[in-house]
């Protein structure tokens, strides 16, 4: 169950995330646990907007409120979910010619989500001709093993150092805390296990993809500040 303060978390990190992606968040509010404030919400939303995004109500069986309410009211699901670690419950649908975009309610799974799904439509949505976040080549500072079945993606905090890009990949990657995301400038995709395969290696030069490049440089400025003072 997602507490109120979650809820509220994801509302303001996806209005910042839909803004910076060049689009115009309209927040809606907090649907209750009720099937006919639910439903008259997201009609409310299909009047105002190009593009629907809805996070919680996401997960399977009984939990599954959003994609059934969406499919009753005619959505069109081209998938209910993605083969991915956070983030699996995702769902994308159509309705009335209006894009839908189903994130979990864990709030990490959610910014997941949202960099590696939705971002690149707003992008394109917004006339962007570049719709991936950029990449940069760095050293891996830590373990990362794979898993069966599906990639992982690990939050990571990568800084520039004096010969090179470190990524060092967050202690906690629980998907429903708010401070993994919130501590995180890069993405790091681990594939899922295939023969022979064992993950990525401390020390291992491999691809990251970073969305806020401003922090990959003031980390450094401040490390090199703290040095001179401390000599």
């Amino acid at each position: 169950m997602l507490t109120i303060a979650n809820r509220l978390c994801n509302a303001v990190a996806l209005s910042a995330l839909v803004l910076a992606s060049g689009g115009e968040p309209r927040y809606e509010g907090i649907a209750p646990e009720d099937r006919a404030a639910l439903k008259a919400m997201l009609l409310r939303a299909q009047q105002r907007a190009d593009l629907l995004i809805t996070t919680g109500g996401a997960s399977t069986g009984e939990g599954d409120l959003v994609k059934r309410m969406l499919t009753e009211l005619g959505a069109e699901f081209r998938f209910m979910h993605v083969a991915m670690r956070p983030g699996r419950p995702f769902g994308f649908a159509e309705w009335g010619g209006m894009p839908v975009c189903v994130l979990p309610g864990n709030p990490a799974a959610a910014f997941v989500c949202f960099q590696k799904l939705v971002r690149p439509a707003l992008a394109r949505l917004s006339g962007h001709g570049a719709t991936e976040l950029p990449r940069l080549y760095a050293r891996l500072g830590a373990e990362l093993h794979a898993r069966p079945g599906r990639p992982h993606f690990v939050l990571a905090r990568v800084r520039c150092e004096a010969k090179d890009f470190v990524a060092k990949p967050l202690a906690n990657q629980c998907s429903a805390l708010v401070r993994t995301a919130a501590d995180a400038n890069a993405i790091v995709t681990v594939r899922e296990i295939a023969f022979g395969s064992t993950g990525l290696h401390r020390g291992e030069i491999i691809e990251v993809e970073v969305f806020d490049w401003s922090s990959v440089f003031r980390s450094s400025c401040e490390t090199h500040l703290a040095k001179e003072a401390a000599a």
